[in-house]
């Protein structure tokens, strides 16, 4: 039985850490078996507590990326072993449903993904290859990097639970990450003309469609809500985004470093380098 260690921040009520728990220990029991020994499952009251939080691991551990600062649930392995954080006040914003399918998400990630070498990827080729042509940042490059590779974890994760029997909360969940964010629009007119920024925003958007993708190819009025949630993107680009989901969604089938080097030297050559040398035509309102 996978023990877990529970930590609370700020006002959390004993409602709250029981509802959580119920949902992670029978989403753990469904997706035996896995030799998952603990897990650490961190409580936040609110976005500030958490931030707060993660602001001072980031430092500790010496972690970069900035893309996760939104989320309700989150999962992590830096010290070695899973751990889930859930912010109650976000958790709190969305239908029962979305909040369950969120929840078993990250445990998903802790049976799959929990442990060191999920965080430590190569460089593919065809990415080294745009950072020289490009004279890319090495942050710019290694952001890159870490967005397909959530974005593989991502869709390796609903696959699993898909094939666990998990559907209604599961679908409710995908659902609500189709839908554009204030910021993902927000990013997007900011990076009208800078090809760098377009391609950044892209591939940040891969992460949502990849979370999805299992189901879109069994679920039709999925696609046609994806379709929808990019559409701010014009009909040229959000056409070869969806292209390139179909496309990967038939190749992952390896191991989650095998399947995020595929990823990368796809999304790289279909979308990224497109974008950058400018010949897809992104559309911008």
């Amino acid at each position: 039985m996978t023990r877990l260690v529970v930590s609370e921040n700020g006002n959390v009520s004993k409602e709250q850490v029981r509802y959580a728990l119920q949902v992670i220990e029978e989403t753990l029991e469904r997706l035996q078996p896995h030799n998952v020994q603990m897990i650490d499952v961190l409580l936040f009251e609110n976005s500030s507590l958490l931030q707060d939080y993660f602001s001072r691991e980031k430092m500790r551990y010496n972690i970069s990326n900035n893309f996760d600062s939104e989320f309700p649930a989150m999962h992590d392995a830096w010290r070695g072993l899973p751990r889930i954080s859930l912010c109650i006040e976000r958790l709190s914003r969305l239908d029962d449903l979305v909040a369950i399918g969120t929840i078993r998400h990250e445990v998903g990630h802790s049976v799959l993904h929990g442990s060191l070498e999920y965080y430590i990827f190569q460089t593919a080729t065809e990415l080294v290859k745009i950072e020289k042509q490009h004279l890319l940042p090495p942050e710019y490059a290694r952001g890159i990097l870490y967005l397909t590779a959530i974005a593989v974890k991502d869709y390796e994760v609903t696959d699993l639970l898909h094939n666990r029997g998990y559907d209604e909360d599961l679908v409710a969940h995908v659902k609500t990450l189709l839908k554009p964010s204030p910021s993902d629009t927000m990013a997007w007119q900011l990076a009208a003309g800078h090809v760098m920024a377009e391609a950044l925003c892209v591939c940040g958007r891969m992460k949502d469609l990849m979370c999805a993708a299992p189901l879109i190819r069994i679920k039709p009025g999925l696609r046609l809500e994806a379709e929808v949630g990019l559409s701010y993107l014009g009909p040229e680009l959000s056409m070869k985004v969806m292209n390139v989901v179909g496309e990967l969604t038939g190749l992952l089938k390896g191991s989650t470093h095998e399947n995020v080097e595929i990823a990368l030297e796809i999304i790289c050559r279909e979308l990224v380098e497109r974008v950058l040398n400018q010949t897809i035509h992104p559309k911008h309102t």
